[in-house]
């Protein structure tokens, strides 16, 4: 049809439309495989591939304890009798009694000066807030809610005034809300 005088203007339009809806799933589909593979080196634009597939699922994989030994030498690979043993060793951890404060050996435990006091005190500005923000990589950090820092970044001028009231809320009551 194109070799016959060239498409239509509505058919034109279409193909345009349609280009640019593929386009969009396909950006789509790399974002969602580099956030979940979390490789620092992929970026937006780069061709996804079987190999994104792979780290990703090869992360889940390397997080699962498939054997594991216990104190008594017994050797453990049933996810239910592995589970139970992790709670086992920790409770019995976090249940023994207290003892001494943790002591180490030549390192001066000195009180600092009441300035450098009053300065680790002091509340954060939107100076050293804004600093730490714009220091971490953009693709890094990212949340329960699935955004990364960027976010933060981009939208710094909207929503800096907010973010400080949150840093002075938290210095005020030692608590961030979460609402």
């Amino acid at each position: 049809m194109e070799q016959e005088g060239g498409l239509s203007p509505e058919l034109l339009v279409q193909r345009a439309l349609r280009k640019g809806e593929l386009e969009e799933l396909i950006l789509r589909e790399e974002i969602h495989w580099t956030q979940k593979a979390r490789v620092k080196w992929v970026k937006e634009g780069d061709c996804n591939s079987n190999f994104f597939h792979k780290v990703a699922n090869g992360r889940r994989n390397r997080k699962y304890i498939k054997v594991l030994e216990n104190e008594r030498g017994l050797v453990l690979n049933n996810s239910e009798s592995i589970k139970e043993e992790i709670l086992r060793y920790f409770e019995k951890l976090y249940a023994s009694p207290f003892e001494e404060s943790w002591r180490v050996e030549g390192l001066d435990w000195s009180l600092i000066s009441g300035e450098s006091a009053s300065r680790l005190e002091s509340p954060f500005t939107e100076e050293e807030i804004s600093k730490a923000i714009f220091q971490l990589d953009k693709d890094k950090a990212q949340g329960s809610d699935g955004f990364t820092i960027a976010v933060f970044q981009d939208c710094w001028d909207v929503i800096k005034e907010d973010l400080v009231r949150v840093f002075a809320e938290f210095h005020r009551s030692g608590i961030i809300n979460q609402h």
